[in-house]
């Protein structure tokens, strides 16, 4: 939703990962625009949020060769230069940006390097990110909404951490 109200010129700013640089470029052509780095607060530390997809191996499962197979494929240099031009997260390869020169030379791209470089902050480790995240969006949403902050994000905490425990 906040794409589309900054497309639209209804937003004087809009936060976003690289992902949204395309759509932005390819759904409101007329619109002018540029990137910069991650905001902060007067006086605050630069930090840039980082986390997309990851794979891995369920230690359980009774293919770990043929799940290995998949997972050299899916991160080999051809398949990772074939997930940036579709999706446009952040190369987690260096050979990724080497075979895009010309993507990468960019001002937004530079910026991301230097921010990757620099001023990233990875997202929590825990299996339970995906349980967490929701509960807390949607706690925001609710504070959007006119909900109470202190209690709603309180609610929020409960919430959370009854979830996370399962993965203790």
């Amino acid at each position: 939703m906040a794409l589309e109200v900054f497309g639209q010129g209804k937003a004087a700013f809009f936060l976003a990962g690289t992902f949204s640089f395309n759509t932005l470029k390819g759904r409101y052509t007329d619109l002018k625009f540029a990137v910069a780095p991650h905001p902060l607060f007067e006086g605050g530390k630069a930090v840039t949020p980082t986390g997309s997809w990851h794979i891995g191996i369920n230690p359980r499962s009774k293919y770990i060769k043929e799940a290995s197979e998949v997972i050299k494929f899916m991160t080999s240099d051809e398949q990772m230069v074939s997930f940036f031009k579709i999706r446009g997260y952040p190369p987690v390869k260096k050979t990724v940006y080497a075979a895009l020169p010309d993507v990468f030379n960019t001002d937004m791209w530079k910026i991301v390097q230097f921010e990757l470089d620099n001023t990233a902050y990875p997202r929590p480790f825990t299996p339970g990110y995906r349980e967490y995240e929701d509960l807390l969006l949607k706690a925001l949403k609710d504070i959007q909404q006119g909900a109470n902050v202190k209690t709603r994000l309180a609610e929020a905490a409960v919430a959370i951490d009854a979830e996370l425990a399962k993965y203790k």
